[in-house]
């Protein structure tokens, strides 16, 4: 998965020392536009706008009531990171699964669809998964929980 930190590490190997041109791009202007006019730049971008539109509504538009509640998201998505890591670590996975039961109450009532898939892949008791299996969803869980915090905490 192709991380912020990735993507900076990345950024800074390609980008050219000084400004010059390298096969008509300047690295200054059009790199940056490219990261983040890109499809899942974009999708996240899209994602913040409604996740702040609904907790705007649900705070009836209070400023001060729209700052604590975006506390509150970050304090539980923070939560939530540290016991899944503690879980997967442990290969809990009934701690895990009590953990994402709460964070899908959460995440649906803030507006996030596009975990559906891979909550309902975690949550489908009809197919044995194996240790590796579970861990690998977990991470992306993780993944997509740290970006959210991430994004969350910059704006």
């Amino acid at each position: 998965m192709l991380t912020p930190a990735k993507l900076t590490a990345i950024e800074n190997i390609l980008r050219p020392k000084s400004k010059e041109k390298v096969k008509g791009l300047s690295f200054e202007t059009d790199f940056d536009r490219f990261k983040t006019g890109s499809v899942k730049e974009k999708y996240y971008q899209s994602i913040h706008k409604k996740i702040i539109s609904n907790i705007s509504e649900m705070a009836g538009n209070e400023p001060t009531q729209v700052a604590k509640m975006m506390e509150y998201l970050l304090d539980e998505v923070g939560h939530a990171l540290g016991e899944w890591q503690i879980s997967v670590s442990a290969k809990d996975w009934e701690g895990a699964k009590r953990t994402l039961h709460r964070e899908k109450v959460m995440i649906k009532s803030i507006g996030i669809n596009g975990f559906d898939g891979l909550i309902r892949e975690i949550e489908d008791d009809t197919l044995k998964k194996t240790e590796a299996e579970m861990t690998l969803m977990y991470t992306q869980l993780i993944d997509l929980f740290q970006n959210l915090q991430r994004r969350i905490s910059e704006k």
